[in-house]
C-alpha cells in the first residue's frame, strides 16, 4: 500500500511540475551529461541540447568540447573535465547555458582548464552561475511552489478536500500520505489522473 502510495505522490507531483515547466538549453559547445543525478543519453549524430525542467534549483554536469581549425585540413577537439553547474530556474520560459567561445586553441585549452557559464534568462538577462565545480551533492529539485510537503501545515492540505473526507486524514503537524493523496488526485486532470491509473495498474499487475 505504501508503494501505491509513493507512486501516486511522485506521478502527480510529475504531472504538476510539469504545469510549471521551463525550457533549458544547451549549446553544441557545452554537451550536458547528467541532470539532476540522471544521466543524458546521446546518440551518435545528435545531442540531447534541451530539457524540460520545473521551477526549482537543478544540478547539471557538463563537458565542454569545441572543435578549432588549424590548418585548411586539420582540425583540433579541446575538451574540458565534467564540471558541474547549478542553475536556478525562477519561472517559466526559455533558458539558455551560455560561455564567451575562446577565438584560438590556446584561449581555449585555458578555459577548459577552468571553465566559466552562465545562464541566459528568458528576459534575455544574463545570470552568471557562481558555483561552477568538479562534483556536485546531488538533491531532488526544489520546486518553487511556495509550500513543500515538509512545510506545509496538515490544514492547508486538509482546506482543498471535502469535508466528508476529512475525516480519515490523520491529525498532525505535517500532512498525512492520504492526505496528501487526496489533494494531489483533485489538483490533476482527466489525462493525468487516467495516466496515473495506468501506472498503477501496472504496478499491482
Amino acid at each position: 500500500m505504501n508503494q501505491i502510495k509513493g507512486l501516486f505522490l511522485a506521478t502527480l507531483l510529475g504531472s504538476c511540475s510539469l504545469a510549471q515547466a521551463a525550457t533549458l538549453s544547451f549549446p553544441e559547445e557545452l554537451v550536458p551529461l547528467q541532470v539532476n543525478g540522471e544521466k543524458v543519453e546521446h546518440s551518435l549524430f545528435s545531442k540531447k541540447l534541451d530539457f524540460n525542467l520545473p521551477v526549482g534549483t537543478h544540478q547539471v554536469q557538463v563537458k565542454y568540447s569545441d572543435l578549432y581549425e588549424l590548418d585548411y585540413d586539420e582540425h583540433q577537439t579541446v575538451s574540458s573535465e565534467p564540471f558541474w553547474v547549478e542553475v536556478t530556474i525562477a519561472q517559466d520560459g526559455e533558458y539558455r547555458l551560455g560561455f564567451n567561445r575562446a577565438g584560438s586553441i590556446d584561449t581555449a585549452e585555458k578555459f577548459a582548464q577552468s571553465p566559466s557559464v552562465y545562464v541566459i534568462t528568458p528576459d534575455n538577462a544574463q545570470q552568471k552561475i557562481a558555483k561552477v565545480q568538479p562534483k556536485a551533492a546531488i538533491a531532488p529539485a526544489v520546486l518553487n511552489t511556495g509550500m513543500n510537503a515538509g512545510q506545509a501545515s496538515n490544514t492547508q492540505f486538509t482546506a482543498k478536500i471535502p469535508a466528508k473526507l476529512s475525516k480519515h486524514v490523520q491529525a498532525g503537524p505535517n500532512p498525512s500520505a492520504e492526505l496528501m493523496l487526496y489533494y494531489w488526485w483533485q489538483q490533476a486532470d482527466k489525462q493525468q489522473r487516467e495516466a496515473f491509473l495506468k501506472a498503477i495498474k501496472a504496478k499491482i499487475e
